[in-house]
């Protein structure tokens, strides 16, 4: 009988994409456009706007201003115009494994001011479901970057990533792993 322990897979992460929301003019115009809307009251659902009428603040479901909206667009514009979205494939993690890991190093500010990923979403290896429960062994995560560098690259647990060429969101992302605010 042997002691030997059948080695272990090495774990291994590969980019499958840097993508840039404004690679995609028109989607990102509509994108930005449904975030807006939805920040309208006037576009509240019906059983929103029912709440607030049975609380007592149904004044707050009055459409915006032409100026009001257009501020609520500059400011996720704002937000959104600077990120990147990282899609990458995880393989045979080990317990060093953390998505905060993922960054972007510049030596020209202060590492607690360094771009982290965020807003991360876990998906099947193959990019096509939203998981809740991560498999063990091979996944997505798609996550977003602030203030995206091209020429900083990206670093995770197990070192620097190789990155390929910046594309448009593709549309399943836009759908999967939608943009959102921070908070």
């Amino acid at each position: 009988m042997s002691n030997v322990r059948p080695r272990m897979p090495s774990p291994s992460i590969r980019v499958i994409g840097v993508y840039i929301p404004t690679l995609d003019r028109a989607r990102y115009d509509a994108f930005v456009q449904e975030q807006v809307d939805r920040q309208n009251p006037i576009n509240f659902s019906t059983e929103l706007k029912a709440f607030l009428g049975r609380v007592g603040r149904e004044s707050e479901v009055v459409a915006l201003s032409e100026e009001e909206l257009a501020e609520r667009r500059e400011y996720f514009e704002q937000e959104f115009s600077g990120v990147a979205q990282i899609e990458v494939l995880v393989e045979n993690p080990d317990e060093l494994f953390n998505v905060a890991d993922f960054q972007q190093i510049d030596p020209s500010v202060p590492s607690n001011r360094w771009q982290v990923a965020w807003n991360e979403k876990f998906l099947t290896a193959d990019g096509h479901t939203v998981v809740g429960k991560v498999p063990p062994r091979a996944y997505r995560i798609v996550f977003f970057i602030h203030l995206w560098r091209d020429d900083l690259g990206l670093n995770s647990t197990y070192g620097p990533l190789a990155l390929v060429p910046p594309t448009p969101i593709p549309e399943r992302l836009w759908l999967l792993a939608p943009f959102e605010l921070v908070d």
